[in-house]
């Protein structure tokens, strides 16, 4: 078998989805959850068969500082991922997290949480490049011998006003809401 040409990373497309303002945003047990956002990471290689891979991180706070190592002068994308093989996502991975204890990326304004965003949706691009490499689900690539997996979705968390509407009105619409997504397990947080 024909040894396959080293991989490189050859582009890094960043990303930011914002989600839509909430009327009524649902608490935790402490305080509401804020509006999500999404950091997207897009990795594109020399061997264009497998692009790209495709990494996420969620982020309930302002979406600007994540974005911001892509933005300075000293581009985060031009000194720890492009060039690197996402073959080794481990060390990828370790070399930009490692940035959170450095001095230099005080300097460069880039924040302890954009660090550990960023590192994380590189870290899943780079695994998704993985898998694509060896032509396996990720799943399999880990070991996984299950084809299924049950999930649940979550509702009932409380808003305010809630409590005013008649007893479990909002309660059954959401019920009705997830059911008709097709969830088959519903876990409530009433």
């Amino acid at each position: 078998m024909a040894a396959r040409q080293a991989l490189k990373i050859t582009a890094v497309e960043v990303y930011a989805l914002r989600g839509p303002e909430v009327a009524r945003p649902h608490w935790t047990a402490y305080f509401p959850v804020p509006t999500g956002n999404e950091l997207l990471v897009k990795l594109h290689t020399s061997d264009p068969s497998l692009e790209p891979g495709i990494g996420l991180a969620t982020s309930y706070t302002d979406i600007a500082p994540l974005l911001k190592p892509f933005q300075s002068a000293y581009n985060l994308a031009d000194h720890y991922i492009l060039g690197r093989d996402p073959l080794r996502p481990e060390a990828i991975y370790q070399d930009i997290f490692g940035l959170t204890s450095k001095k230099a990326s005080r300097e460069h304004g880039w924040t302890n949480e954009a660090l550990i965003r960023v590192s994380a949706a590189v870290d899943v691009a780079c695994w998704d490049l993985l898998g694509k490499a060896a032509n396996l689900p990720l799943y399999k690539l880990f070991g996984g011998h299950a084809e299924t997996v049950q999930a649940y979705g979550t509702c009932g968390y409380y808003r305010e006003g809630k409590e005013d509407a008649p007893p479990f009105t909002e309660l059954g619409e959401e019920l009705d809401m997830m059911c008709g997504q097709g969830h088959t397990m519903i876990k409530v947080k009433q």
